[in-house]
This record gives structure tokens, C-alpha cells and sequence, in this order.
């Protein structure tokens, strides 16, 4: 006996955005371990132009993920720094995993100082940029790149959703 007929499935895995394709990293790839508040690790990743080291964040919250992925989606698209941002699937989790920044190469967006990000940072209600630049941001050449934006729109970074009501 069948759990879901298949249209059944078909609506679930869709409106649970279970349909969209994601590419897989075997645990075995990653070389270090979590850098911040919530669990996540270092990984190196075979590439057609080498190896490429990008840090994998476990959120254990689908929302909260995607919410990230957004936020750094947005600053990009507004042409603050940021790393480069994927979902990904990474040993059977869903990780937010962002391009390991060695250089200004590896940023999306452009650098400046950190006021030049502000408007941005009040619109997606990023409260951790202006309370721990040091924490989530990282000098460069003169400018800084936002690399945790895991506390902006709806979330806060690791106590749950933000009361912006009041």
C-alpha cells in the first residue's frame, strides 16, 4: 500500500521545494571544522581549475537556509560583497556553503567600506553587520566583504525567527 498517491507526492515535494536539483558533496571532502556559532566545516572540492575551498553551514532548518541564501542573493544583486552562495547537499544535509575568500577574485559584488552597505543592511535587517563587523564581515583591500548573513530578513543568526512586529 502506497503512503501518497503520486499526484499527492508530486504537491508535496513541490511545495516542500524538495523538487529543486542540488549538487551533492560527500562528507569526505571536508578538511576542517565549524568557524562559527552554528555547525558547519571547511570543505575542499575538486574542480575543471583546481581544488576550491568553500565553508558548508548546517542550519537543520530548510527556511533558514534558503533565507541565507537570499539575503547574500540580494546583497550580490545590489553590488555589496559577498562570498558566492549555493544550497547544497552535503553528506544527505542541506548546507548553505560559500566560496572560501582568499582574494577579491573571490567576491561577488563590489568592495567598499562598510558604511557603503548600509541601505542594504537596513532593508534586509541585518542587525549582526553593525553589532559584530569583526565577527561577519572581513577586510580586504581597503573594503569589506559581509561573509555571515545568516541574520538578516527573518531570521536572527542562531535564536530563531526575529519578532519585527515589535
Amino acid at each position: 500500500e502506497l503512503l501518497f498517491e503520486q499526484e499527492e507526492y508530486d504537491r508535496l515535494r513541490s511545495e516542500n521545494h524538495l523538487d529543486i536539483e542540488l549538487e551533492y558533496w560527500d562528507e569526505s571532502l571536508e578538511v576542517g571544522g565549524k568557524r562559527g556559532s552554528n555547525p558547519g566545516g571547511l570543505y575542499s572540492v575538486p574542480s575543471t581549475g583546481g581544488v576550491e575551498n568553500y565553508y558548508a553551514k548546517f542550519l537543520g532548518n530548510r527556511d533558514r537556509i534558503w533565507n541565507e541564501w537570499l539575503a547574500n542573493r540580494m546583497y550580490a544583486e545590489f553590488g555589496v560583497a559577498v562570498p558566492e552562495v549555493t544550497v547544497r547537499n552535503v553528506g544527505g544535509r542541506l548546507a548553505v556553503t560559500s566560496k572560501w575568500i582568499d582574494s577579491v577574485s573571490d567576491v561577488v559584488g563590489a568592495l567598499g567600506d562598510i558604511n557603503s552597505g548600509f541601505i542594504m543592511d537596513a532593508w534586509l535587517a541585518n542587525w549582526d553587520i553593525p553589532w559584530a563587523i569583526d565577527a561577519n564581515t572581513k577586510e580586504m583591500d581597503g573594503g569589506r566583504v559581509r561573509l555571515d548573513n545568516g541574520g538578516a530578513i527573518l531570521f536572527r543568526a542562531n535564536a530563531g525567527m526575529k519578532d519585527l512586529d515589535g
